[in-house]
This record gives structure tokens, C-alpha cells and sequence, in this order.
């Protein structure tokens, strides 16, 4: 990336601002503190630029109708730009509108035609974004494909791969390619994060906080500077989002029971799908589901009570999230999310959405009470039997 100097104009000439571009797509990146001041400038550098514009209006912090606003002024400039342009700012269109599934398809067509777009790569959230483990396991394949199209010189797929590896378990690679993507750009707040992980997994906790505490200290701004100031203190926020547990359960029900492709392709999915369709009606699945031990979410959710008591966990409970459309109120869900951006260290605490969540098919099933008020009094009677311990 070239190197950007400051003069005495108020915006940079148009040679400029093409090297303000690449430092500030570098920053964005790499998660850096300088990315925004950047962005700014190259949007003023070329005010016609859809990507630039549309680059700065998601990370700027604007209000609905301004980012709005930013959104159809970009695709607009974006549809003289070219084809590529075009694609990389309806992406982002669809991404900021948190349509992350529509995103995900969308970049898994723009990938074919423009492999290892580094640009394209920074909405590769999407494919978690879901809640499909069908999508995240396509979007881990599709990081590893990438990464192998852009070479083993391109920090940041290296980057993201090491992330996704980490996330996987597969530590002692993630390891290695965030050392490796270290070594190409020491910057890079994706591999370091990555790092973060392995070391506490490793249990090399010295070497962590010497490595983290040098990376904050050259730059304190960083995208995920109180985040990473966790991993240093070994004190990463511990989040977990509590659920009605009747709620949860009618609701498993109805998505195993629902056509193949909601339920996706997880084997034990398949198999209770099956089983439960054998089943005459909804009461008998529901006494299925609380007296089978290895129904889907049962493990997991009687080993998890435990943090529903810790004093160092946030509790997110559902009936706060809700909000009024599905049965809670303005008030429990603003509180909810407040202490949830301050848990993650999120840099600005105070933006909490005041819109409603978004609504989606099956929305019907987040509502309050769903399940408790299809369960009779056996089933209350099995619930307290087999769950209550």
C-alpha cells in the first residue's frame, strides 16, 4: 500500500485519494483505528466512488434515514463504476439491511467472478449471521477456497482463515496461519484475535498479553482494542442468551418438523425429523422432547444452566430481546442490549437499535409463551421431573 501524506487542502487530488483508498481499505482490513479518518478522506477525495461511500456510511455510525440515504446514492454512483463495483455495493446494501442470507448467496456468485475480492471479504460474517449451520459450513469452505486463490502472500484471507480455524477448534492451525499472516502485516487485528484464541487454548497465557499489550499499545483505537484488553486480563466476556425453556423446546419442535431445507442436512436433525412426523400430534412430540435425553439441544442446554448463576456471565434472556411485537416491551429490550454492547466492550455502548428486530419468516415462533401455552399440566409435571435439576 502506498504511503498518503497530509497537505494543506482540504481534500487530497484524485492520484491521492487513490492511495487514501488502498490505506484506508488496508485499516478496514486490518481492524484499524485509522480506518474511518481514511474513509472520510477518500469519500471527499471522490465523492462518485459507490464502494468508498457506501464503505464509510456502514462503519460511521449514521442514523437510519442518513444511512439510507448514503445507500441509494452509492448503488446509484456504483452502477457507471462497473460490474464489480456494482456487485461489491449491493452486497453491502443487502449486509447493512442484515439480510444475511440474501448476502451470503449473493457472495458466494460474486466470489466466482471475482476471486479473493478483499472487499467482498469483509462481509463474510454473513455466512454465520445465518443461524444455518448449513451456510456457516459452506461460508468456512468458501474462506479456505479463497484463501487458496489469493496465495499464501495475502495477509488477509490468511487472516480470516486463521479466525475461521480458531473458531473450528482447529487450533494449532490457526496457530500457524496467524503467525504467518502476522508476519506478512503485523497489523492485522483479524490474526491477532485469532491468536488471542489459540494462545489461551494453548495455555501460553504470558506470551499472549506480551504480544496483545505491544499490538494495543502502537495502536489503542483499534476496531476491537477493549476486546482484545479482555483476552490480555484472561477475562473474555462470557454472554449467554437464556430462553423460556418450553419456548425453546415447541420451537425445536417446529423447525425439525418443517420441509428439509429450514432443517438442513445434520444427521440427528434428519433422524428426529423423522421421528417426530411419526409422531400423531404435538403433544406426543412434546413428551418426546422432554423425556429423550438425546433430542437436539437437550445436552446442551442442561449443561449450560450452570451460567444462567455465574456472577461474571451477562445474562441475555429472550423475553428481554423480544421487544413488543413478540409479546415484550421498548424498555426490557434497550436495557437488554445496552448491557450486552457493554459486556463485548462495544465501542459505543449507547447505540442501541430503538427500531424493532426485523421481521422473518418464522417469526411467529420467537414470540413470549408460544410454548408454554401449548404445554398441559403432564408435561409441566415431566419438565420440572427431567429439566428442573
Amino acid at each position: 500500500m502506498g504511503e498518503w501524506r497530509t497537505t494543506d487542502r482540504t481534500a487530497p487530488s484524485v492520484a491521492e485519494g487513490a492511495l487514501v483508498g488502498e490505506r484506508a481499505l488496508a485499516e478496514l482490513l486490518a481492524l484499524g483505528g485509522r480506518a474511518l479518518p481514511l474513509l472520510r478522506r477518500w469519500t471527499a477525495s471522490d465523492p462518485a466512488c459507490g464502494v468508498a461511500r457506501l464503505t464509510l456510511a456502514t462503519c460511521d455510525s449514521l442514523g437510519d434515514a442518513a444511512l439510507k440515504e448514503q445507500l441509494v446514492v452509492a448503488h446509484r454512483d456504483a452502477q457507471t463504476a462497473g460490474e464489480r463495483e456494482a456487485s461489491l455495493v449491493y452486497g453491502v446494501f443487502l449486509f447493512s439491511h442484515r439480510q444475511y442470507r440474501l448476502t451470503a448467496d449473493h457472495l458466494a456468485a460474486h466470489f466466482v467472478r471475482w476471486p479473493a475480492d478483499e472487499v467482498a471479504g469483509l462481509m463474510l460474517g454473513a455466512f454465520h449471521a445465518c443461524g444455518d449451520p448449513v451456510y456457516r459450513a459452506y461460508g468456512d469452505a468458501l474462506v479456505e477456497e479463497q484463501t487458496a486463490s489469493a496465495g499464501p502472500d495475502n495477509w488477509a484471507w490468511v487472516s480470516w482463515l486463521a479466525a475461521i480455524r480458531a473458531e473450528q477448534g482447529r487450533i494449532q492451525e490457526a496457530y500457524e496461519l496467524a503467525g504467518q499472516a502476522l508476519a506478512l502485516n503485523p497489523r492485522s487485528g483479524v490474526a491477532v484475535h485469532a491468536l488471542a484464541h489459540t494462545e489461551h487454548e494453548r495455555g501460553t497465557g504470558h506470551d499472549a498479553v506480551v504480544l496483545l499489550d505491544s499490538w494495543l499499545t502502537s495502536d489503542p483505537q483499534a476496531a476491537q482494542s477493549r476486546h482484545l484488553n479482555r483476552h490480555a486480563d484472561g477475562q473474555p466476556p462470557l454472554v449467554f442468551h437464556h430462553r423460556d425453556i418450553r419456548d425453546r423446546i415447541v420451537g425445536q419442535i417446529r423447525a425439525l418438523t418443517q420441509p428439509a431445507d429450514p432443517v438442513g442436512s445434520l444427521p440427528e436433525h434428519l433422524v428426529y425429523r423423522d421421528i417426530l412426523t411419526a409422531l400423531p400430534t404435538l403433544a406426543a412430540r412434546i413428551t418426546l422432547a422432554l423425556t429423550d435425553p438425546g433430542f437436539p439441544g437437550t445436552e446442551e442446554a442442561l449443561r449450560s444452566r450452570w451460567l444462567l448463576h455465574h456472577p461474571a456471565v451477562c445474562v441475555i434472556t429472550h423475553e428481554e430481546l423480544a421487544g413488543p411485537g413478540r409479546g415484550g416491551t421498548i424498555h426490557a429490550r434497550a436495557q437488554a442490549l445496552t448491557r450486552l454492547l457493554t459486556a463485548i466492550s462495544h465501542p459505543d455502548p449507547a447505540a442501541v437499535p430503538t427500531a424493532p428486530p426485523p421481521a422473518a419468516p418464522g417469526a411467529e415462533d420467537l414470540a413470549i409463551g408460544t410454548g408454554r401455552a401449548l404445554f398441559t399440566p403432564a408435561h409441566e409435571r415431566l419438565l420440572d421431573r427431567h429439566h428442573s435439576h
